[in-house]
């Protein structure tokens, strides 16, 4: 993958997180060490998954969540706004880009969980956990 295409999804990872802060705040955390429904399955996480990616695990399926941040939007629109804001890597790195998106997602994760986690360059001065 090339550098331009792997920043391209971090930036958009760091738009969906700031997105999913302002809809749903603690959407990141596990309660007492279990996930609940709600709740990031890290272990199971995949983002070409569209039951254990980021939305899926929120809402129950990919396009369920799509559907509540952007039901207004016809279905093109919305998928375009997924890409941008990292829940969907679209034609961005061919099926890498979800490895990528993936890993962003999981250093997202697990940095908030475990905030004396050091935290990977690519965050640095874009998320503050």
């Amino acid at each position: 993958m090339k550098d331009r295409e792997r920043t391209k999804l971090q930036n958009a990872v760091v738009r969906g997180v700031k997105l999913l802060d302002k809809t749903d705040a603690d959407w990141w955390k596990k309660k007492n060490g279990t996930v609940f429904p709600g709740s990031i399955d890290v272990d199971n996480f995949d983002m070409a998954s569209g039951s254990y990616c980021v939305l899926g695990q929120l809402d129950g399926y990919y396009h369920t969540g799509r559907e509540r941040l952007w039901g207004h939007l016809d279905r093109d629109k919305a998928q375009i706004q997924a890409v941008r804001y990292g829940f969907d890597a679209g034609t961005i790195g061919g099926y890498k880009g979800y490895s990528v998106l993936g890993e962003c997602w999981l250093d997202v994760i697990r940095c908030r969980r475990s905030p004396r986690r050091k935290r990977p360059e690519w965050m640095m001065g874009r998320l503050y956990i």
